[in-house]
């Protein structure tokens, strides 16, 4: 019997796998922040919207996680 090896991971599917793997603990743990902070908000300087920081990666996360799932339907 004749096998042929054939290519499964291509590179669409891995940046796919990726998105989601990083997307969607970068949510959970955003969203626990978002719910109850566990830091001091009452920084001065630079850093001085650590809710606002934790709310901007949440959406980011959420937009990137929505738009790998619209390709992998797509697909």
């Amino acid at each position: 019997m004749y096998y042929q090896k054939k290519y499964v991971w291509s590179p669409l599917l891995r940046i796919y796998h990726w998105t989601l793997a990083i997307s969607i603990p970068l949510l959970v743990i955003t969203g626990l922040y978002i719910h109850e902070p566990w830091t001091n908000s009452n920084l001065e300087g630079i850093g001085a919207f650590p809710m606002a920081f934790m709310r901007e990666l949440h959406f980011k996360a959420g937009f990137s996680l929505m738009a790998a799932l619209f390709v992998r339907v797509y697909l």
